[in-house]
């Protein structure tokens, strides 16, 4: 009697093992696949952040060229009536 528990048991604790031996690569899939989710989310909230600041850096560049356009303007406006004024 002893015996045939004894085998049972072992038989179990064998199949017990193979069981989750076979769980295993089903677990490490999801993880490879978690990952590989998780590396996607990041790549494409990266990428989203530099267009961000490649558009704000467009924008920043645009005023400051628009800035200086106005400034060299101004300053061709003094040079025009100074000129004008020393030649009258």
């Amino acid at each position: 009697m002893i015996k045939k528990v004894l085998v049972v048991v072992v038989g179990l604790m064998l199949a017990g093992m193979i069981g989750c031996s076979k769980d295993e690569p089903k677990t490490s899939a999801d993880k490879a696949k978690d990952s590989i989710n998780k590396a996607v989310e990041a790549t494409k909230e990266a990428a989203h952040d530099m267009t961000a600041a490649a558009e704000d850096a467009g924008h920043k560049a645009m005023e400051e060229t628009k800035e200086m356009a106005h400034e060299a303007a101004q300053a061709t406006e003094h040079a025009a009536a100074d000129a004008k004024k020393k030649v009258e």
